[in-house]
């Protein structure tokens, strides 16, 4: 019986021994994945913080190219070097940051600018605006510009109707060749893919692209709404043409 008391005397000291063991252990373990948890939000805040800022930063530029591209807002006012610009400063803040946003912003954003910009078109060349000239000119737009239009910015800055550009391999030979239209049919578009560059003269397309780069950007900072819950005050003119 004596022998008994004995063992469940060590036993019971035992397990008052390995009690405050356990329980540093264990408040050990929560600690440390408390302080995971804390450094995950901590990351998960900054990240957040530098993308308010790049959608800061960006988010006026977007803007200015849609109001250029829909005949609306301060359009009247951009030059076109101004838009190549503007384009130049998104590429390099979109990719100088490519690291934080995901490979569907990547998406949406190429999306719009391809909508806008006709890039490669020659070695050295500036991207051409996929936009129309006529409606651009005369007396009183070049006053909202603040200077007279200058024609070699036909040439310079934009697309042309019915252009042919070649696209060539390293060795100069031609791969490919796209035409320039205006505002083609669904059945031209399906039927050649891939052999036109379309200007939507009503900027339709930019639009819509603009509206999903816009929505992502409120999904990712957590606002939580659709373009197309904005309200729009302007309106493209229905004779751009």
């Amino acid at each position: 019986m004596q022998s008994t008391w004995s063992s469940l005397e060590v036993v019971k000291l035992v397990v008052q021994s390995a009690t405050p063991i356990m329980v540093t252990v264990v408040g050990f373990w929560i600690n440390r994945r408390l302080k995971e948890i804390e450094d995950v939000q901590w990351t998960n805040h900054k990240v957040t913080e530098k993308s308010l800022a790049l959608f800061e930063e960006m988010a006026p530029l977007i803007n200015d190219l849609l109001c250029y591209f829909r005949y609306i807002g301060c359009w009247k006012e951009l030059k076109p070097s101004e838009v190549i610009e503007h384009k130049r400063a998104l590429d390099r803040t979109a990719y100088v940051n490519q690291a934080l946003f995901s490979e569907e912003f990547h998406t949406k954003y190429s999306n719009f600018m391809e909508a806008c910009f006709l890039t490669y078109s020659g070695w050295g060349e500036d991207p051409k605006l996929l936009t129309l000239t006529d409606r651009r000119k005369g007396e009183a737009l070049e006053a909202a510009l603040g200077e007279k239009w200058d024609t070699s910015w036909d040439d310079k800055y934009f697309a042309k109707e019915g252009k042919v550009y070649e696209y060539r391999d390293e060795e100069g030979n031609v791969y490919k060749k796209k035409k320039v239209v205006v505002d083609p049919t669904e059945a031209e578009v399906r039927n050649a893919p891939h052999e036109l560059i379309v200007i939507d003269s009503k900027g339709e397309k930019a639009r819509k692209a603009h509206d999903e780069l816009m929505s992502w950007f409120s999904d990712e900072l957590g606002v939580g709404f659709h373009m197309s819950d904005v309200t729009r005050s302007g309106r493209t003119t229905t004779n751009v043409r």
